[in-house]
């Protein structure tokens, strides 16, 4: 139990060392799920991509709030990995464009050009 743990503390700062140093290793604990969670997801049916992309956001959205977000390109590998092999020709399609027109891909651009593409293509509910 906490309390019978800071008890014996003799300071303020002792306290808040100790207790920082508790949720720091459940902080971890966490940021280590997410992140794995993150890179086992998989998009398995054509009428979910929206949500699979909605949630993949909101996880990295809960990392970086803890400052362990991942990089941009980690996140665009995590998302376009994620999705159904029949994508593989639009993930191409993007890859190409940004390629072409010689800009960076941004894991946001990436989610509204599949979400847009989607859509186009009846994919989404």
């Amino acid at each position: 139990m906490l309390i019978i743990e800071v008890q014996k503390l003799k300071t303020a700062k002792e306290v808040w060392d100790a207790l920082c140093a508790k949720h720091k290793k459940k902080a971890l604990t966490v940021v280590v799920d997410i992140h794995h969670h993150m890179y086992e997801m998989k998009c398995k049916e054509k009428s979910q991509v929206h949500m699979h992309l909605e949630t993949l956001a909101r996880m990295q959205e809960q990392l970086a709030g803890m400052g362990v977000g991942l990089p941009d390109t980690d996140l665009i590998t995590v998302i376009l990995g994620s999705l159904l092999r029949l994508y593989r020709p639009l993930i191409n399609v993007i890859s190409m464009s940004a390629t072409h027109v010689k800009v960076n891909l941004m894991p946001d651009k990436v989610i509204e050009s599949l979400l847009d593409k989607f859509e186009q293509l009846g994919i989404e509910e």
